[in-house]
């Protein structure tokens, strides 16, 4: 019994060690909890050998004085302001720094202005539950111009918000969220797990890629049951639409695009419909997100702000992807240029 005691003593001391040390220092600290973004200040993410093709070796992205990618803030900046929001394709995680889309946008539109302080606050896995609390708490504070929103993918079957754009919590969610150790041991576990649709940064080969056939009647019913979901997510960008309207900032949308879809790589010309993309295949995939791009437009018509559909305009080229989600070098290139073109008279 003095055994069993005097073990769990020694687990208590070392969980309340490890507790402090990671109140200080964490690497793996949450980005969102109790409802609050935590932004990433003054980091540097660097990873050597990043073998991933399409992609540099040698990964180094940092973060600036605010958490954002871009040059730091400062309250006495005098330029108009163009922050873009969004989920991994718009933070662009594994692109070193200034070859992420908002970036190379950035360096476009100062070709002919330095009029622009641009930044990027995407922030990997955020659906538009996530969009709206960075919105209120750390976007609007800057009093940007321009906010450029790219959203709708990470919204595909949520009922409510997702660990990465969390919510007030209460009861025991509340001290989890207070503690960092289980939270930290939850966030290596995941780290090392799927995400439910696929998005997971995980390397594609196409030609190789698992196949799920599916039929249309599957199809219909998997796009049928989302049909709810697809209106609430209009209500939360109506939301964002109105916030943006208050604080007399221009607010411009972005439709999100996939290399999936019904019909063959450019590159490669393997079939992109059967490919498997988590639970779903390649063609369900691209249906889902093009339903949530028309909510996004219809927005957009309702409201009388400008939506670029980039989906329609970006070629189903895998080598503008090296996920079937995110973009390679090439692909934010392409991007950049893209959405420099629709929206460069915006700007004169």
């Amino acid at each position: 019994m003095k055994t069993l005691v005097k073990r769990i003593v020694q687990i208590v001391i070392v969980f309340v060690l490890l507790e402090i040390f990671l109140q200080f220092y964490n690497p793996f600290r949450s980005r969102v909890k109790n409802g609050d973004v935590i932004l990433p200040k003054h980091v540097k993410y660097e990873l050597a050998e990043l073998n991933i093709k399409g992609l540099d070796s040698h990964l180094l992205h940092q973060k600036n004085n605010i958490g954002f990618r871009g040059s730091d803030w400062n309250d006495s900046i005098k330029l108009k302001k163009i922050i873009f929001m969004g989920g991994s394709t718009t933070e662009c995680f594994y692109l070193n720094d200034n070859k992420d889309w908002p970036s190379i946008f950035a360096s476009k539109i100062n070709e002919k202005k330095t009029t622009y302080w641009v930044n990027n606050a995407g922030m990997d896995g955020q659906s538009s539950y996530g969009n709206l609390v960075m919105l209120k708490q750390h976007v609007l504070n800057l009093k940007p111009d321009y906010v450029i929103l790219m959203t709708g993918l990470n919204d595909i079957g949520l009922k409510k918000p997702s660990k990465y754009d969390e919510t007030d919590a209460k009861g025991w969610r509340y001290l989890y969220n207070k503690l960092e150790l289980p939270a930290t041991i939850v966030n290596l576990i995941r780290a090392n797990k799927a995400k439910k649709l696929g998005f997971n940064h995980q390397v594609l080969d196409v030609e190789k890629a698992e196949k799920i056939n599916l039929t249309d009647t599957q199809i219909v019913q998997r796009i049928t049951n989302e049909l709810p979901l697809i209106q609430s997510y209009k209500e939360r960008i109506k939301e964002i639409a109105k916030l943006c309207k208050e604080n007399n900032t221009k607010l411009i949308f972005i439709s999100q695009t996939v290399l999936f879809g019904d019909e063959n790589d450019m590159f490669t010309n393997a079939n992109l419909s059967d490919i498997k993309v988590g639970e779903t295949n390649g063609k369900t995939l691209a249906l889902l997100l093009k339903q949530y791009n028309k909510a996004t437009y219809e927005v957009t018509e309702e409201l009388g702000l400008k939506f670029v559909n980039l989906s329609l305009r970006l070629p189903k080229d895998s080598r503008f992807f090296y996920d079937g989600i995110h973009f390679t070098n090439e692909g934010s290139e392409m991007v950049a240029s893209l959405i420099y073109d629709e929206l460069e008279n915006e700007f004169k």
